[in-house]
């Protein structure tokens, strides 16, 4: 029995809606399956700017009654561009819920683009890149996907570059949007106290009217290209920033589930991950490290990211392929699987308690699995891994010979 229903409508589009009677807000969003490993090299950073400008101006609104319109009834709207997502999403008293479905069926759909406000907004972005910039942890989080992604589009930075951000015009955007644009890959999701009957109404009176679209382009596939590399570039910052990673899974991957628990118990956000311990706790050598699982709908890496004085680098990089070479040879003892297990388990039950999480989250998963997975489940998956699967997957995966290893020395 699922607590969501959905509706698919003509166009395609798909719509998908938890009411939920305990709470006075309404939030919803619209998600299309377009990100920046769509764009060609010449379009580096256009699905982000696309984002931006869809506040500017739409068929009948001006830029500032986008947000007007909302803010004066207390709700508040947003958008994020990923490497395969762009979306768009908002929160309001239930009571606007009409105001949100309009105002995001009109930028998705009906923006146009104003030269004048896109010159105004590259020089957002152009600051918007100089903060990443300023930061080395996303600095070398960006260069190593461009090392191990090598020439494909994920391996780009979401931002763009200065050059090709400058190269960009109303006609770039628009030329974007018809390349991707596929109506069957978008999700309006929700959840809030509306009645489902009244959702349905609504998102029938400002989705169904919307054309079907197809795209004219299909996305290109990443096939595995990544080799050992060891790289170390100076910079002007105090620390050594690291990061050590290698070639993972992606989302639909049976092994997804079991690599993704080996990371989490590897260097997850838990103060008790392996990583922490031996570099934090026992040591003193780190402020912070984390390993992370990026699954994308067809590949995916693992990265391990710290940042310490460089007379310590040396010894980190060793804990590290000590604590790896540990999960491929040491199985997990019964105390030691059981405590894993429901540590992440209590994690995804934690977030579930997110609203805006779990809206964003159902939409991504009816665009790369075509289906909802019910927690309970992912539950039974995780109990179903024993340590026997997890030696395996770390063999498989975890290979400490077989890595990037990438530096940003202080020069």
């Amino acid at each position: 029995m699922t607590d969501y229903s959905i509706k698919t409508l003509p166009n395609d589009i798909r719509v998908i809606y938890q009411e939920n009677t305990n709470t006075k807000l309404f939030h919803a969003a619209v998600m299309l399956d377009i990100g920046s490993r769509d764009e060609d090299d010449h379009q580096q950073g256009l699905a982000h700017l696309w984002e931006h400008m869809a506040f500017k101006g739409t068929k009948k609104r001006k830029s500032h009654l986008i947000f007007q319109k909302l803010e004066s009834v207390g709700g508040e709207i947003n958008a994020s561009t990923s490497k395969e997502k762009i979306s768009f999403h908002g929160t309001i008293l239930a009571e606007h819920a009409e105001k949100l479905i309009d105002v995001l069926s009109d930028i998705v759909f009906f923006s146009v683009f104003p030269e004048k406000e896109l010159e105004k907004e590259k020089k957002v972005i152009f600051e918007e890149i100089a903060m990443y910039e300023d930061d080395p942890a996303e600095v070398i989080a960006e260069h190593f996907d461009e090392i191990f992604f090598k020439d494909h589009a994920l391996g780009k930075k979401i931002l763009g570059t200065p050059d090709t951000l400058s190269s960009f015009s109303r006609e770039s955007i628009v030329d974007f949007i018809e390349g991707n644009l596929n109506t069957s890959k978008i999700i309006f999701s929700a959840n809030g106290s509306l009645p489902t009957k009244k959702l349905f109404n609504l998102t029938d009176k400002y989705f169904s009217a919307i054309n079907s679209y197809s795209p004219s382009k299909s996305r290109k596939p990443y096939k595995t290209a990544y080799s050992r590399e060891n790289l170390s570039l100076k910079r002007s910052i105090h620390q050594t920033q690291c990061v050590v990673g290698g070639i993972g899974t992606s989302i639909l991957d049976p092994d997804f589930v079991p690599l993704s628990l080996l990371i989490h118990l590897l260097g997850g956000s838990m103060m008790s991950s392996k990583l922490n311990v031996a570099l934090r706790e026992k040591r003193g050598l780190v402020y912070d490290v984390q390993a992370v699982l990026q699954s994308y709908t067809d590949t995916g890496c693992y990265t391990i990211q710290f940042a310490t004085d460089p007379k310590n680098t040396n010894r980190c990089v060793q804990s590290i392929k000590k604590e790896i070479s540990t999960l491929r040879k040491q199985p997990l003892g019964n105390i030691q699987l059981y405590r894993l297990k429901q540590q992440v388990k209590g994690m995804l039950a934690l977030s579930q308690e997110n609203d805006v999480g779990v809206m964003l989250g159902r939409a991504r998963q009816l665009l790369d699995r075509n289906e909802i997975k019910p927690i309970d489940a992912i539950f039974k998956e995780i109990e179903a891994i024993d340590s026997k699967k997890l030696i395996d997957t770390a063999n498989k995966y975890l290979d400490s010979d077989n890595c990037i290893y990438l530096m940003h020395v202080p020069n």
